[in-house]
This record gives C-alpha cells, sequence and structure tokens, in this order.
C-alpha cells in the first residue's frame, strides 16, 4: 500500500498539529468530497475508454477533469485544516488505487494494415537515460528493450496477417564506444549495423557514393529496395533511404549526390518507380518540413507516376516530435519525425483504403519506458527480454567496459540545463555559460604555454555539447554524451575593437536566422510536463507536514510522469504530460563570453579571438569585413584610430593542447573529484 496512505492515516488518526479551522469546515468537507467524487465519475470513463481500446481518447473528458482538478486544487490551497487535506489524499489515493490512473495515458496501440516502429538521432545514447532525474525516468529503455519490443509487436502483427516495419532514419554510432579506434566509432556501428538475420539490402544510400580503390564512383549500399510483405496487406513495397546534401563525412571518398540529380536516375525511374509497389517507403536524415524542397522533389517525381499510392515518410536531424500530412491534395502520404536522444519512439500505421479515398493514418510518440513497453506489446515482464535484445545490451555493456565508460570524474554539485531552460548570458545554471565561464578558464587557458593567458574572447557554436550536465555521478560515459566530438580550440590576435565588431557582426546575422527559425515553429515538441508549483502555492505556513500532503494531493491530480507535451496535427504523445512544463528550448547557435581582464584593455590593445577550430571557415570572412569596415572609417581619421592589416585563414593558430572534449573531463578531475564518496570509487574498482 502507499506509504502516502499511511501519511495521511496517521494525520487523522494523530493529528498532533494543531487545526487551523477554515471558514466552514463542513462546507470544505462536502466541497472537496464532491469535486472528487466527478473526479472520480470522470476518471471512470477514461478508464471504460482505456477497456474498450477506443483508438482516439476523449479530449473532452480530459478537459473535463482538468477543471474538477483545478477546483479542487482551489480549495486545498485556501484551507490549512490539516484533516481536510488528508482525507481528500486518502480519496485521491483511493481514486488511483482501485482505477489505476496515475499518470494519464492513451489507449493501446491498435495495429493496422502497415505499422511502423521509427527511431532517429540516438546518437550516443544507446544504453538509455541511466539517470533518476523525473525527466530521465521516462526514457528508461535501452537498445536492448526496443529491439524486444518491436521483435513481440512484430509476432502480433503476424499473427494478424499485418506488416510491422522497423526504421531508423539516423543512428549515429556512439564516440564513448570508440574513442581510441580507427575509423572513429567502428565497433558501435558494427553492433547497431548488424542486428540478427540482417542482410546487405536492409541498409539504403540511395544518393551516397563512395570512392573505391580503382578511383571509380560506386553505391555505398543500397540505392532501393523492393520486396514483399509475408502475406500481409502491405504486399509490395519500394524503399528508398536519402542523406542529406549538406551532410558532413569524415570520409573525403563520401560523395553525396543532390536529390535533384538522383531522381532523374535510371533506376529511379525503371526500378524503383517501374516496381509498381503498393506502398513508398522513405526513408532519410532530413526535416519533414522540407525547407529545402528535398522530399518535395521525391514526392513529386513519386506522384507523376503513381498518383494514389500511399507514400510514409521517415525523417530526422531537427530532434523534433513532429507529423506532417499535406504533401498533397491526396491525403494518401504522411511524414514523421521522432525526436531525439533515446527520448521517443515514433508510432505510424495505416488502414490501406481504396485509392479514391484518403488513407487512415494513426501517429503516436511513446515514452522510450519498458512499462511503455509493455502496456502496449501485452507481454508480461517476465518475458519481455528477448534473445536478440539481450545479445545487443550484452555486447554494449561489454565494449562499455572494454572502454572503461562507467569510469567516475566526480560528482556534479547541481544540474545544468542544456534546453529545459531559456538561455541567457545571465543563466549561471545554462551548461554553455559553465563551460565558459568556469570550464574554459580552469582547463584550456591553463593549457596554452604561458603563465598567465592573454585576454580573450571566447565564441563557441552550440553543436559541440550535446546534452546538459547532470547533478550527481559525471562518468566518461556522460562526457561523450555532454560534449561528444573532439576538438581543438584556434585564435587569432586582434585589437579588441575588432574582436568587438565581429562578434556584434555574428549576434547580428545570429538574430535574423533566428526570426526565421521561429516562423518556421520552434524546436522539438511544445514543452515538457511535471508538477511545477506557481508562487501562489508556495505559501509559508506552521503546518509544514499539512503543506507537504497538499502539496503531494495537487502533483498526484495532475500527470505524474514528466514528459514532451506535442500538438502537431492534434495531440499525439502516448502518455499524457502536464503542460505547461519546462519548455524546450535550444540555446543560440553562436555563444561568446571574455575573460575578465579584457575590461581593463583599451580598444586597440591586443586580445586573443578563441573559436573552436571547425569554425575558421566561418568566422574568417566576418574577421576580414570587420577589418575592412574599420579601416574604411579610418581613411582620412588617422588621428582618431588606426590603420590595420587584413588577415589570412593561415594567421589562425592552435590555443593550448586541451580540446573541446577533454576539457570538461579535466574540470571534473580537478574540481569534482573530492565530492566522490570513498564507497563509490571502491565499488567501480
Amino acid at each position: 500500500m502507499d506509504v502516502l496512505f499511511y501519511v495521511a492515516w496517521a494525520i487523522l488518526k494523530v493529528n498532533e498539529a494543531e487545526p487551523l479551522q477554515c471558514d466552514s469546515m463542513l462546507s470544505l468537507y462536502l466541497h472537496s468530497g464532491s469535486v472528487t467524487a466527478r473526479m472520480w465519475q470522470t476518471d471512470k470513463l477514461l478508464k471504460l475508454e482505456h477497456e474498450l481500446k477506443s483508438t482516439v481518447i476523449h479530449e473532452d473528458l480530459i478537459k473535463r477533469r482538468e477543471v474538477h482538478v483545478q477546483e479542487l486544487k482551489t480549495w486545498l490551497l485556501t484551507c490549512k485544516d490539516v484533516n481536510v487535506v488528508a482525507l481528500t489524499l486518502f480519496w485521491v489515493y483511493l481514486s488511483e488505487t482501485v482505477l489505476g490512473l496515475a499518470g494519464q495515458t492513451r489507449p493501446k496501440i491498435e495495429l493496422q494494415d502497415v505499422n511502423f516502429v521509427h527511431t532517429a538521432d540516438i546518437h550516443s545514447w544507446y544504453r538509455g537515460h541511466q539517470k533518476t532525474d523525473d525527466v530521465s525516468r521516462s526514457w528508461n529503455a535501452n537498445i536492448g528493450d526496443i529491439a524486444s519490443f518491436v521483435h513481440h509487436m512484430k509476432e502480433k502483427a503476424e499473427r494478424q496477417y499485418q506488416d510491422l516495419f522497423f526504421v531508423n532514419s539516423e543512428m549515429t554510432p556512439t564516440e564513448g564506444a570508440s574513442p581510441t579506434r580507427k575509423p572513429p566509432r567502428e565497433e558501435s556501428h558494427n553492433i547497431t549495423s548488424r542486428p540478427p538475420d540482417s542482410e546487405k539490402s536492409n541498409y539504403l544510400a540511395s544518393n551516397v557514393n563512395i570512392t573505391d580503390e580503382s578511383g571509380e564512383d560506386v553505391p555505398l549500399a543500397e540505392r532501393y529496395r523492393n520486396w514483399t510483405t509475408r502475406g500481409g496487406k502491405g504486399g509490395k513495397v519500394a524503399a528508398l533511404g536519402v542523406s542529406l546534401e549538406n551532410s558532413k563525412t569524415e570520409n573525403a571518398k563520401v560523395k553525396i549526390q543532390p536529390i535533384e540529380k538522383m531522381v532523374k536516375e535510371e533506376w529511379f525511374d525503371k526500378k524503383f518507380l517501374g516496381s509498381n509497389p503498393d506502398i513508398f517507403l522513405l526513408v532519410g536524415h532530413m526535416s519533414i518540413r522540407d525547407e529545402d524542397r528535398k522530399w518535395g522533389t521525391i514526392h513529386a517525381a513519386i506522384r507523376e507516376r503513381h498518383p494514389k499510392t500511399p507514400i510514409f515518410i521517415f525523417g530526422g536531424h531537427t530532434h523534433r516530435r513532429d507529423c506532417r500530412m499535406n504533401f498533397d491534395t491526396a491525403g494518401r502520404s504522411i511524414g514523421i519525425e521522432s525526436g531525439r536522444y533515446l527520448e521517443t519512439i515514433g508510432w505510424v500505421s495505416a488502414a490501406l483504403t481504396e485509392s479514391s479515398k484518403p488513407s487512415e493514418f494513426v501517429r503516436r510518440y511513446l515514452d522510450p519506458s519498458k512499462d511503455t513497453f509493455l502496456r502496449h506489446s501485452g507481454v508480461d515482464k517476465k518475458s519481455f527480454d528477448t534473445q536478440s535484445g539481450k545479445e545487443v545490451m550484452r555486447r554494449f555493456n561489454e565494449l562499455a567496459k572494454e572502454r572503461g565508460l562507467d569510469e567516475l570524474y566526480g560528482r556534479a554539485p547541481q544540474t545544468y540545463n542544456w534546453d529545459h531552460e531559456k538561455y541567457t548570458k545571465d543563466a549561471k545554471n545554462h551548461v554553455l555559460n559553465f563551460y565558459m565561464n568556469e570550464v574554459f578558464p580552469a582547463v584550456v587557458t591553463k593549457n596554452v604555454g604561458t603563465e598567465e593567458p592573454n585576454p580573450y574572447f571566447l565564441l563557441l557554436n552550440n553543436g559541440f555539447m550535446r546534452g546538459p550536465v547532470y547533478n550527481g555521478e559525471f562518468t566518461k560515459d556522460y562526457k561523450f554524451v555532454n560534449t561528444p566530438y573532439k576538438q581543438q580550440f584556434s585564435f587569432i590576435r586582434l585589437s579588441r575593437l575588432i574582436s568587438e565588431r565581429v562578434l556584434e557582426m555574428i549576434d547580428h546575422l545570429q538574430a535574423k536566422a533566428d526570426e526565421a527559425v521561429n516562423e518556421f515553429g520552434g524546436a522539438y515538441g511544445n514543452s515538457v510536463g511535471g508538477t511545477v508549483l506557481g508562487a501562489d502555492e508556495r505559501e509559508e505556513t506552521p503546518l509544514t507536514l499539512c503543506r507537504y500532503v497538499r502539496h503531494e494531493i495537487i502533483g498526484r491530480l495532475t500527470a505524474t510522469s514528466p514528459g514532451y507535451t506535442t500538438n502537431d496535427l492534434g495531440p499525439g504523445d502516448d502518455t499524457i504530460h502536464s503542460s505547461p512544463g519546462l519548455e524546450i528550448q535550444f540555446p543560440p547557435t553562436y555563444v561568446h563570453s571574455r575573460s575578465p581582464t579584457v575590461e581593463k584593455l583599451g580598444k586597440y590593445d591586443f586580445v586573443d579571438l578563441v573559436i573552436l577550430h571547425r569554425l575558421q571557415d566561418r568566422v574568417h570572412d566576418p574577421v576580414k569585413a570587420a577589418i575592412k569596415m574599420h579601416n574604411e572609417f579610418c581613411e582620412g581619421q588617422w588621428r582618431l584610430c588606426k590603420h590595420v592589416a587584413t588577415v589570412n585563414i593561415g594567421d589562425w593558430k592552435q590555443y593550448g593542447t586541451m580540446d573541446s572534449s577533454d576539457a570538461i573531463m579535466e574540470y571534473a578531475r580537478k574540481d569534482w573529484r573530492s565530492r566522490i564518496s570513498p564507497d563509490a570509487l571502491k565499488d567501480r574498482c
């Protein structure tokens, strides 16, 4: 039985605290009982919806329940009588226990003619979110759990003569799994790219070539795939896998063909379009919002030959939960993106209707937890883990042990947020400010070869960092999650005046880019749920225990598991999270800081403009432009300002010996090591 029930019972039984009487005790008892009863009645209807396995939960019932919740919260926050609060907790507890509705979820997934499980942008999170904060608990599944979930859902589909496909539109191999081998990330790539019974034709690279030993450009993998499903209604399938033309590659021999040229290839016309499939499956690491019309180009080429055939598009790259169906007026196409970092599992299904009617699509965003997988698969906990799922995780854990990924560097004293907090220059809890203002001066500047580093401006782009630093243990694994890319720093010596103008120009260009992003619709989802008490709910009162229980009730009356709240084509989240919560806000593309010693300099004194090495090509043009503008202003003003010589790309030099990834590791060893308990270190020996 829930411990909070005992808390409520103890308050009623012992009542050591002196009650603070409400204006009308009887009235409040009746009101709270009435509201809870109405909530219970609404929850009964919601429970009935679950039992009937309705494909769409009744949103009006959710809204009615929210009204009841708000009424009860109002009464609870105006009354300080411990008996009333405890009694209400008892009612809420009873509602949860009897109805099992703590944390609302939508009905179980219903299989249709064709069904898809989709992942994207997993990056380094193969072993799942291992932290125990409220958000991470919603995403506690690992890649092995996903393999087991797909296995069970596929078996379920086959029993019903339906088709199920597992689609992955990008699974970037983890740096942490192979930081010392060449080619980089090879081991983790082998684990994820070679599941049991896999074949070469499962991997598609429709517009990617590689130069072979003879100097000829050949396909990196299969261009397309045509196949017939095992008796399901999906029938004949034609699939493509495409890459962004501006995708960066570590191998100069790899070349990406423009989409416009790909659709004119003979194989595309005769082999792909000419196969006359029942469905088209398009997979690619590209936004489904299609700002550059890449998906649109492929879609239009298909529609010229196949105006009514259903098209399923699985994208990625933007890290959003997003869905789109307005590719044309036929209503027989759908595109989906399924988040990032093993925080989301996408689900798409469709009933294959007559070609004259729009297709009946269903999409859902699942929180990747074992509870989610058990609920939808219908498999009991003991039978859930499959041999293939266990084998994948065995190999990852073996590799993690070999690479020492559980090595403990220190204990972070707090959480430094990444995109759960709006970035400002004054946000002390933001991980970018923490890096620029704490890590960089404490570690990187100490390795520049001089006793006292020159005053500097530091310019970074947000892409070098991929996530927060969590309160608690900071391991080698989380170092790679946080800063996966090893990049050297570069610098050029300029006057303070020129350096400031460079940063002003970059800020100006970035502001224009941000306006375009905001018009496009933001980033990933809308908000993260959870119980966030407002100022009016943090009143002080002598009844500490009463206040605790009262706030516990309020927390239980809202969704108890935090997570994303998405509204693309209507509510799409499998678990109904409370909203508004922590808004997802990506930081600016470029951020910068300065050393305190800069303030003591004159405008013509020299400083170091420090950047990540990979930014040289992007920053060098603004540097030249700032120098040109300055010199043009100085013409005829020789008494007021100094002429500055132009710079060349070769004038950039390496700044110290510490790279961007190892810097945070060294900081943890230096500043957080002392916070590790001896027992924690002993456990890892």
